[in-house]
């Protein structure tokens, strides 16, 4: 009989961004008292990742090597858990090449940032509080059960109040099946409601990967704001083993966000003034009219009824 294995590892081996011991003291004093918490410093391979039933991979900073990706697809086949964090600018910035892991379950980070256009208690602008962004209805009323639960509606929604969180610095999420949006940007945050934090459950094994887009969120900055802690409980809690969460399944089927829009070179366009100028007209001595001096042929909209008048001109009155 397998004992019961309650080890959380936390690999630095990438010159991972978050560590334990430097911007996750908290959450590594929330741990210890009912988890073992351990340190890799070493490549990752299926003998050092034996006992283990929690891989917290935080903010990787170098690329894996396959025998490493192998190893942690091992991890969630036998029937433990990855946790995998990331933060704003996604691989691109960071260098690594975790989307080859991610993308076998439906999931990959995007190369984007998260921010919010109206100010809301924290003042720079990926800083995003977040509101009614909580997309499955069994993660919203495990945390409402929770005894520590408490929620202050946003000024910037007239909805009833609902758990909040803090998303500082994060990417977006692509989320297909077989994996599950947890988490979303809501309407207050650009990109609009897009995927911030998604799961996987393996139904054979019961192996488990989480996926999040903001490492600061489990900082000793941002870990006591709004409902962090409590969505860093619930997380920890089913990835553990400690509680079974059954997603609601109408929400895994159709959550409630937006396509994957981007944007045009706002810079670039600003540079192209529209509609183009006509040609210099000889030199006049009164003054051009302004519509003179723009081409407005290929940008206008015509409402004129001139065949319309014409064949009505044309009938005899009666």
């Amino acid at each position: 009989m397998k004992a019961v294995v309650n080890t959380i590892l936390f690999d630095i081996s990438k010159n991972e961004l978050f560590k334990i011991n430097e911007n996750y003291k908290m959450l590594h004093r929330k741990l210890k008292t009912t988890w073992k918490v351990m340190i890799n410093r070493d490549e990752l391979s299926e003998n050092i990742l034996q006992d283990v039933k929690i891989l917290v991979i935080p903010g990787p900073q170098n690329a894996f090597t396959d025998d490493e990706l192998a190893s942690m697809k091992s991890v969630v086949e036998r029937g433990d858990s990855v946790l995998v964090i990331m933060t704003d600018g996604g691989e691109e910035r960071m260098n690594t090449n975790i989307n080859f892991f991610l993308e076998e379950y439906g999931i990959i980070v995007n190369n984007d940032c998260v921010v919010r256009a109206k100010y809301h208690k924290f003042y720079h602008p990926k800083e995003c509080h977040i509101s009614n962004g909580i997309l499955n209805r069994a993660v919203l009323k495990s945390i409402m059960k929770m005894p520590n639960y408490t929620s202050e509606s946003d000024d910037y929604l007239e909805e009833p109040a609902t758990p909040n969180f803090v998303y500082p610095y994060g990417a977006t999420l692509t989320v297909k099946k077989p994996a599950a949006a947890i988490l979303s940007s809501s309407d207050v945050c650009y990109p609009v409601k897009r995927p911030v934090a998604a799961m996987y459950s393996s139904e054979k094994t019961g192996g488990k990967l989480f996926v999040i887009g903001s490492g600061h969120f489990f900082t000793d900055q941002y870990l006591e704001c709004e409902c962090n802690d409590l969505i860093r409980e619930l997380v920890f809690n089913h990835l553990g083993g400690v509680m079974d969460l059954h997603l609601n399944p109408v929400d895994v089927e159709d959550p409630d966000v937006n396509e994957y829009r981007t944007l045009g070179d706002v810079s670039w366009l600003s540079t192209v003034p529209l509609p183009v100028p006509a040609t210099a007209p000889p030199p006049r001595l009164t003054p051009l009219h302004p519509h003179a001096l723009f081409t407005w042929r290929l940008f206008s909209l015509n409402l004129a009824q001139r065949q319309y008048m014409s064949d009505t001109s044309s009938t005899p009155a009666r």
